[in-house]
């Protein structure tokens, strides 16, 4: 894939998030050498780490639960 310049960090679970608010970072690459300005921009949402600790905890919670059910078996 060709570099762009723009980096997409979204989780597969936020997709179609009601909630996903945009953050973006951007960073200065040019150089000296350069025509035109070079910016590096990277797009991830504002809560992506509550959303990741909220997302690992269900995924325990569900594991937990399904060694609960085959420990019952």
């Amino acid at each position: 894939m060709k570099d762009n310049g723009i980096e997409v960090r979204v989780a597969d679970y936020c997709a179609f998030c009601g909630d996903f608010e945009p953050d973006v970072e951007k960073i200065d690459a040019s150089c000296v050498a350069d025509k035109v300005p070079r910016v590096l921009t990277t797009i991830r949402c504002k809560d992506a780490k509550k959303c990741a600790v909220i997302y690992e905890r269900a995924k325990e919670a569900l594991r937990e639960k399904s060694e609960m059910v085959q420990s019952n078996i």
